[in-house]
């Protein structure tokens, strides 16, 4: 009984010795593929597999499908440096501003000298890897103040910055006066209505006694001369309304419909700085992150009472995001559009 103890205890240890020497086996490939520089990582857990897998081998996802996202495993575009969903930055290891190679313990990048976790927008406080941030659109980077200064100096920029200030000058002088011209069109005419009602029951009143002294006139035959009175005219009626009610009512109808005229104007305006914008939309640029910069740097100027009334609509797929950064590829272009 006891030699046969023995004996199992010599197989367990044998086991044992062969477990831990796969194991071993086991880590070194493991070591060795994470070193391998051909090797294809798994973005969902990092694992570095074979060039010719199809699946990871240490999680099972699919590796020969769409790219994912390693924050919120949705499907991303190939080459795309931003998930469209979440917002997270999909090129690790290169800086969020530049794209320039980063060692990994950095904090500023060599390249651009911007933080390499992002900045901190001191406006709204919101965390951004943009150079301009994507809540406020206040310039972050020096890059951003240099794009800035390169837009307001370009003639074509100018000349929609003019055609703007004068759609915004349109806006804040007679935003004020319309309501107070409707109210004055209002109140004319509840005037007029109120005196039109007014004499009709004076006129209705007039008639029943005119009406009563021609019966009683026609039934006293006994006083001629009063029955010749009934075949006389009626004295002329009084008008409802004077004068200079009817011409306050044309005044204000007449500043209503210049209001409307100006508008039109305004509406004009904006259709030709709609136009002289669509001609950016074949604009391409070498990053993504340029072109967030240069399409950021003519927004404050372009539309700066009203910035949730528009749009970027980019080339990639031609869908209209709230701004350059949250389109994966502005790269290929895109431009400003009103909200519909």
């Amino acid at each position: 009984m006891e030699q046969q103890k023995q004996q199992q205890n010599y197989q367990q240890q044998q086991l044992q010795q062969q477990q831990q020497k796969i194991q071993k086996t086991e880590q070194k490939q493991y070591e060795l593929k994470q070193n391998e520089p051909g090797s294809k990582i798994c973005i969902i857990c990092g694992y570095h597999n074979e060039l010719n897998a199809k699946f990871c081998e240490e999680c099972g996802a699919d590796l020969a499908g769409k790219p994912k996202c390693p924050n919120c495993h949705n499907d991303v575009y190939e080459g795309a440096d931003i998930c469209e969903v979440c917002g997270s930055w999909l090129l690790d290891g290169k800086c969020k501003f530049c794209y320039a190679e980063l060692k990994g313990s950095e904090k500023y990048c060599e390249e651009c000298g911007n933080p390499t976790e992002g900045i901190i927008c001191p406006s709204c406080g919101t965390h951004n890897f943009f150079d301009f941030c994507k809540k406020c659109n206040t310039p972050l980077t020096e890059a951003a103040v240099d794009e800035i200064n390169k837009v307001n100096s370009n003639p074509f920029f100018q000349n929609i910055f003019k055609l703007n200030e004068e759609i915004y000058n349109l806006d804040a002088s007679e935003n004020q006066k319309f309501d107070e011209l409707q109210r004055q069109v209002i109140e004319a005419e509840n005037k007029i209505a109120q005196e039109q009602r007014k004499f009709e029951e004076a006129e209705k009143k007039e008639k029943e006694v005119q009406k009563m002294m021609r019966l009683e006139q026609f039934f006293n035959k006994s006083n001629t001369e009063e029955r010749k009175v009934t075949k006389n005219e009626p004295a002329p009626v009084k008008a409802f309304i004077s004068d200079d009610h009817i011409k306050t009512l044309e005044r204000a109808k007449q500043n209503v419909a210049g209001y409307k005229q100006r508008m039109a104007e305004k509406d004009n305006k904006e259709r030709e700085i709609q136009a002289q914008l669509s001609q950016m939309a074949q604009l391409t640029f070498s990053t993504g992150q340029e072109a967030r910069r240069f399409f950021n740097a003519t927004k404050p100027k372009l539309y700066p009472d009203k910035p949730k009334n528009y749009l970027w609509e980019c080339n990639f797929v031609h869908y209209k995001h709230p701004g350059p950064h949250d389109c994966c590829q502005p790269q290929l272009g895109g431009q400003w559009v009103v909200a519909d």
